[in-house]
């Protein structure tokens, strides 16, 4: 059974074999030399020195690939064509230690697609230790004989970051040299660098047109003061007048009927039976409903445990390549072959539906996904897959 840490590696170098498109296959193999029945099992299609047209790294048949190379390396022992081929088949195979020697011996022969997979084993720290700077080394030494796959990963390390100084120039010159040899994913990152690179000028632009409309609400100001004249109140003379005052004590026998008023505020205390409206026999009733809460009860034991993965509701698993995919991976899963761990939906992704699953990934990517977030959501949609028929 695939590990997880293998099928990861091994779901990386499916969809970068699948990635190289029809305009690097356009390509003429080398004519000269003899070809072997290693070559026709293993070439690389991106190798310059190829001399078929080549398979992808998933159409590899691991065990007679190694024999055929093992033999044709035996009659040509200095053929460092045959010397990456024997490799390839043993990456294959998850023999990752052997390939890494065999890749060595021919990269430092100055073989470009020997450089190339030497560097991507040392990125990812498989069959070699870890290690960027070792493997940027790698990639140049291939990108500067035009190797495609190298110019795309020596640019995407300065993209990066990795194994070298950030650098948004180099990148774009090596991701360039690789587009224009009709390599997409190199295309792609082109268009994602000169997406990110617009909006750091927009942001200065905006604040600018704010201050001016403070400046309104000065005019106001001037009217208030025309208001002040109000002194022309000074003719509080007339108060004099008010001598009628006596006739005010006229008004004194209306108190009697103030006494009349003073029966209705006897009204306001009335509101003393508002109390009457304790209706807590209402309240009372409130202890019934305690037996209703019982049914939610059953509805939440209903909800099974769910992931964050993927669902078949995603925009894209619902249709297009999604829905291809969905095709191949549900019966799969109503089977019960595969328990939803990550590694056994791997397997699932690469031994039962790789053809489907590769070209969902491709158009991820296209579309703005990285690789690794790529196959990680796809590994996720089927791992959510085989829960949901195996719980």
């Amino acid at each position: 059974m695939i590990s997880s840490v293998h099928g990861a590696w091994l779901a990386r170098r499916l969809i970068l074999s699948a990635a190289i498109g029809g305009a690097l296959l356009a390509a003429a193999p080398v004519a000269h030399a003899q070809i072997t029945h290693c070559d026709e099992l293993t070439a690389h299609p991106a190798d310059p020195h190829r001399v078929v047209q080549g398979l992808a790294f998933a159409q590899i048949n691991p065990q007679q690939a190694i024999d055929a190379c093992t033999a044709a390396l035996k009659d040509d022992a200095d053929n460092q064509r045959l010397r990456f081929e024997l490799g390839r088949a043993l990456e294959r195979s998850g023999a990752l230690s052997e390939a890494a020697a065999l890749y060595r011996r021919a990269a430092e022969a100055g073989y470009a697609a020997a450089q190339m997979s030497l560097g991507a084993l040392y990125q990812e720290g498989m069959g070699v230790p870890h290690d960027e700077t070792q493997a940027t080394a790698w990639f140049r030494k291939a990108a500067e004989q035009n190797h495609v796959l190298a110019e795309d990963a020596l640019g995407t390390a300065y993209r990066d970051g990795r194994g070298v100084p950030r650098d948004d120039g180099q990148a774009i010159a090596w991701l360039k040299k690789a587009a224009d040899q009709g390599y997409e994913p190199s295309r792609a990152k082109l268009l994602d660098l000169s997406a990110k690179a617009v909006p750091r000028a927009a942001p200065v632009v905006a604040p600018k047109p704010t201050p001016a409309p403070p400046t309104p609400p000065v005019p106001p100001a001037p009217s208030p003061q025309t208001v002040v004249p109000v002194p022309v109140i000074a003719p509080a003379p007339p108060p004099p007048k008010v001598a009628p005052a006596p006739q005010a004590a006229a008004p004194a026998p209306a108190a009697p009927p103030t006494a009349q008023a003073t029966a209705p505020p006897a009204a306001p205390p009335a509101p003393v039976p508002a109390t009457t409206p304790a209706p807590v026999a209402p309240k009372v009733a409130a202890p019934a409903p305690a037996t209703t809460p019982t049914p939610p009860q059953q509805q939440a034991a209903k909800p099974p445990p769910s992931a964050n993965l993927p669902s078949a509701d995603d925009p894209q698993f619902a249709s297009g390549l999604g829905a291809a995919l969905q095709q191949c991976i549900v019966p799969e899963a109503k089977s019960g072959h595969y328990s939803s761990n990550p590694g056994q939906s791997t397997e699932l992704l690469i031994g039962k539906c790789q053809q489907p699953w590769m070209a969902w990934v491709n158009d991820c990517v296209a579309h703005g996904g990285t690789q690794d977030s790529c196959i990680a959501k796809s590994a996720g949609f089927a791992q959510a897959t085989i829960q949901r028929f195996t719980n």
